[in-house]
């Protein structure tokens, strides 16, 4: 019987201890839990907050890209403006340049073609004018007021009808495009009663879809223009100096 007593004893001994094992086992656990929820809840806060600041700093971002877009919408006339005085008075000789076309690239400023685009715009019509009208179509309607017939300037045009199709436009309701396009009907009229070859209007009608890819693609103050050149059609493409880094991302994205 003592030896029974003794074996009931040992075993309850050894359940207590297992109790006891499964008691630690599961604080342990429960212990293991908690520490993983609160990290979990410190992985989520932290993911938030730095979504947050991600959020914050992507609003600047946008704002400063805005704020630089608007500065530069309104200080293309005003470029101008300073660029047409460094080329008429000579001013890039007291800089030490023997051109005005050296000052512009040795001081990496824009392109010729740019430059003389926004030294015609800046002496053609005034300020609030200029940036009522936009670069494009200001540039537009001096390329216009070339070509027609009459002595216009870009002002009167501007205020003005332009004949397209054979019906007069008010100027203030045309695009750049379409005052463009007029531009480049009068050439063809004024070509000496010469014929319009398959060839030529398939070159022109390219050129315009260049122009608006390129437009919509980023480059706004692309000109794409169809010109004869060595008996052969070609396409004259026209951007801004500031749109290479754009224009080598989109040859790159097309390759």
């Amino acid at each position: 019987m003592a030896t029974t007593k003794r074996g009931s004893t040992a075993a309850r001994a050894a359940k207590g201890a297992g109790r006891k094992v499964d008691r630690d086992v599961g604080d342990k656990a429960a212990e293991l839990v908690d520490e993983l929820q609160d990290e979990l809840e410190e992985a989520v806060e932290g993911a938030q907050s730095r979504m947050v600041a991600a959020r914050e700093r992507g609003e600047r971002l946008v704002a400063l890209v805005q704020a630089k877009k608007q500065q530069i919408a309104r200080s293309f006339y005003d470029i101008g403006k300073a660029l047409a005085e460094l080329q008429r008075d000579k001013l890039y000789i007291a800089l030490g340049k023997k051109s005005f076309a050296q000052l512009l690239a040795d001081r990496q400023l824009l392109g010729l073609s740019q430059a003389k685009k926004l030294i015609a715009i800046a002496e053609s019509f005034d300020r609030a004018e200029a940036l009522a009208l936009g670069t494009e179509k200001a540039y537009a309607l001096v390329r216009l007021a070339r070509t027609t017939p009459e002595d216009d300037t870009p002002r009167q045009l501007a205020a003005g009808r332009v004949r397209v199709a054979g019906k007069a436009k008010k100027t203030a309701s045309m695009t750049a495009t379409e005052i463009e396009q007029a531009t480049h009907s009068l050439k063809v009229a004024a070509g000496s009663g010469r014929r319009v070859t398959a060839e030529e209007r398939a070159s022109v009608a390219a050129a315009r879809r260049v122009q608006a890819a390129l437009r919509r693609a980023g480059l706004r103050e692309t000109i794409a223009e169809a010109r004869r050149v060595a008996g052969e059609w070609k396409l004259i493409i026209t951007i801004a100096s500031a749109h290479a880094t754009r224009l080598q991302d989109l040859v790159r994205a097309a390759r």
